[in-house]
C-alpha cells in the first residue's frame, strides 16, 4: 500500500471485528478508521476496547413512495453494496433459481458478491439472508 490508500475489510463477527480494532488501536499508527453497522453494537464493541467515535453517522430510513420499492429481503441483498451495482432482479432471479433447483445459495451468493466494487457485500449475511 501507498501512502494514501484506502483500505476495507469485511468482518462476519464481532470477535473478528474487535481483535482487528485492538490490533490497530495498539499498532497506533494515526489510521482514521470507519465502522459501520447497527449503533448499539458499534458502541459495545467502541467500549470493548475503550475507544470513543468522534463521529456518528445515522440512517433516518427511507421516505417517499415506499411502496414502489423492492421487498425488504431483497433490498437487504441489494443495499450490502455501497454502490448499489447488486440490481433488484439479480437477487429476484437467484431466489427463483434456488427455489427450483437450478442453482446453490452459495453461487448465487459468489455472483453477487462479484457486483459489488466497493468490497462492502457481505457473503455471510447474504447466505443467511437466501436461506431464509
Amino acid at each position: 500500500m501507498v501512502d494514501g490508500a484506502i483500505a476495507g475489510a469485511l468482518f462476519d463477527s464481532k470477535p473478528s471485528l474487535v481483535n482487528a480494532l485492538r490490533k490497530i488501536k495498539e499498532e497506533d499508527t494515526g489510521m482514521s478508521i470507519v465502522v459501520t453497522g447497527d449503533i448499539e453494537e458499534i458502541k459495545e464493541v467502541c467500549d470493548t476496547i475503550d475507544v470513543f467515535p468522534h463521529t456518528v453517522a445515522l440512517s433516518l430510513g427511507i421516505r417517499g413512495r415506499t411502496e414502489r420499492l423492492p421487498s425488504e429481503g431483497t433490498l437487504q441483498l441489494m443495499t450490502m453494496c455501497g454502490h448499489g451495482m447488486v440490481a433488484e432482479r439479480m437477487v429476484e432471479r437467484a431466489r427463483g433459481e434456488i427455489r427450483e433447483g437450478k442453482t446453490t445459495v452459495e453461487n448465487a451468493v459468489l455472483q453477487m458478491t462479484k457486483c459489488c466494487v466497493c468490497g462492502c457485500f457481505n457473503p455471510t449475511r447474504a447466505k443467511k439472508l437466501l436461506r431464509e
